[in-house]
């Protein structure tokens, strides 16, 4: 499990700051101070995690420099998923998953990070989102399952969202229709210190 997680930790994008060691929603919050006006707009996949294409998860894995020996061990763990629901007390027949990660699995977070890397990484280009520093750009802040897109205009940010869906449903995902919020953010004034 470490040496996944320092495997995935080392090729991660810096945008994601859930599940990482010393990284929490306030890193996320820094750069939106100190950005001029952006457009932005917080975006929901449906049923995120069960979703996921899992033979498409493989290969992204494959693609980023995994070694195919862990890529082959999780596999494994991930054949023959069954459940069963619990309906007004009788519990039903097993059935085969053969999409989503793992609820509760401590592999999840990872692999789910894979997949909303590479659907970002594709998407997104790099004369997106809004300028933060001198010569670099910010497109998103994600934290866990939570993303959010920055764009200098709504129009912009429409491109954006559509991209990112687009991509996404080349993984079985999409974005929730009606779930999504936009709005307009300000960089807020200094404060000075008497």
């Amino acid at each position: 499990m470490k040496r996944f997680q320092a495997v995935r930790d080392s090729r991660k994008r810096p945008n994601h700051a859930g599940f990482r060691a010393g990284r929490g929603c306030a890193d996320q919050i820094f750069p939106l101070r100190r950005m001029q006006p952006t457009a932005v707009c917080f975006v929901d996949f449906a049923a995120a995690c069960d979703s996921v294409h899992r033979e498409s998860l493989w290969r992204i894995m494959a693609l980023d420099g995994l070694p195919s020996k862990i890529i082959a061990m999780i596999k494994a763990y991930y054949s023959s998923t069954t459940s069963r629901l619990l309906v007004h007390n009788n519990l039903s027949q097993a059935f085969d998953i053969r999409s989503g990660v793992r609820r509760g699995c401590i592999l999840s977070p990872i692999l789910f990070n894979y997949a909303i890397d590479w659907i970002f990484g594709k998407a997104l280009h790099e004369d997106d989102g809004v300028e933060f520093a001198s010569g670099r750009r910010l497109a998103d802040l994600d934290y866990a399952d939570d993303f959010a897109l920055l764009a200098s205009s709504f129009g912009d940010l429409q491109s954006m969202v559509s991209r990112v869906n687009e991509v996404a449903k080349s993984v079985d995902l999409s974005i929730k229709a009606g779930k999504n919020k936009g709005f307009q953010a300000a960089s807020l004034p200094r404060r000075k210190h008497l």
